[in-house]
């Protein structure tokens, strides 16, 4: 599908499920049948079903990271208890995947800062030797290590950190979402 196509995609879907207050609502249907916790998670560590993860992190593929989310869910009736715990569940989740990304973030941070120094130590110990010593193998590989080194440091801040920052703030999205429910 050509990229104007795309867009024009995303806005039409953007404009038709604004919300009165701005944020981007997706509905989530949770019929009678439907599990809705994860029937391998107990007590504290209750968590709802990946389906409904799933579901809401697809319909959010379109919607820029900078827009409010609204979930709203149908089909059954919850206590406001029910409501408060699957709140509850989910900010947790959201919050575990946000320490997660951060930690992500932090050993990018570690891998760049490492590599950059490493490849600049050897680059020094590559011009230093090509000065004084004979053996061109040994400054050569320097020389590879070196610049092996500062190519991974350079992937790492121009490839790996974007990426992360994205999903970073993806998961701030999901986290700040509102969550409504609907008896239908």
């Amino acid at each position: 599908m050509p990229r104007i196509s795309r867009i024009k995609k995303a806005g039409e879907f953007l404009r038709s499920h604004r919300d009165n207050d701005g944020r981007i609502c997706i509905d989530v249907n949770l019929s009678p049948s439907f599990e809705i916790y994860d029937p391998l998670s107990i007590g504290y560590d209750n968590e709802l079903n990946s389906d409904i993860y799933d579901y809401i992190e697809e319909k959010a593929n379109l919607i820029p990271s900078n827009i409010p989310l609204k979930i709203r869910f149908h089909g059954r009736s919850f206590s406001e208890e029910e409501q408060e715990n699957i709140r509850r569940i989910m900010k947790r989740h959201y919050n575990v995947a946000v320490l997660d990304k951060a930690w992500d973030k932090a050993a990018n941070t570690k891998k760049l800062i490492v590599m950059a120094a490493f490849g600049l130590i050897m680059l020094t110990i590559y011009f230093y030797l090509s000065v004084i010593a004979d053996n061109q193998i040994m400054v050569e590989l320097f020389s590879v290590i070196g610049s092996f080194s500062l190519w991974e440091a350079a992937g790492s801040f121009l490839l790996e950190r974007p990426q992360l920052k994205r999903e970073y703030e993806e998961i701030l999205q999901f986290r700040e979402q509102t969550i409504e429910f609907y008896e239908n």
